[in-house]
């Protein structure tokens, strides 16, 4: 799989730390290092995160995955895995447009 160039990482980290904020009631930046769990989260708000960003990135979330890897960081590395998909003809900008959650 290609690493994700900083702009992805950054926007994936942006978008999904803003996600996070809205559920879990949060003026401001998350810290992307910071557990879900810790931030106040639940599992109740844990299964409408997985869904959200699923419906957000076109990718499937399980709910074990935020248990097992809950940060901002971690979240964001798994929806590029899944929107990479393996595809390797796919360009860091098309890649950055998928992570927008833009649509053509």
């Amino acid at each position: 799989m290609t690493e994700a160039t900083p702009a992805v990482r950054v926007g994936l980290e942006t978008t999904i730390g803003e996600i996070f904020a809205d559920l879990l009631g949060m003026d401001g930046p998350v810290d992307p290092n910071r557990s879900f769990f810790q931030l106040g989260g639940t599992s109740v708000l844990a299964a409408r995160l997985a869904a959200r960003i699923g419906s957000r990135y076109q990718v499937r979330l399980p709910l074990r995955a935020v248990f097992e890897r809950p940060t901002v960081r971690e979240v964001a590395a798994l929806v590029e895995a899944e929107v990479r998909g393996g595809i390797e003809t796919l360009t860091d900008a098309e890649v950055l447009t998928m992570t927008r959650g833009t649509s053509s």
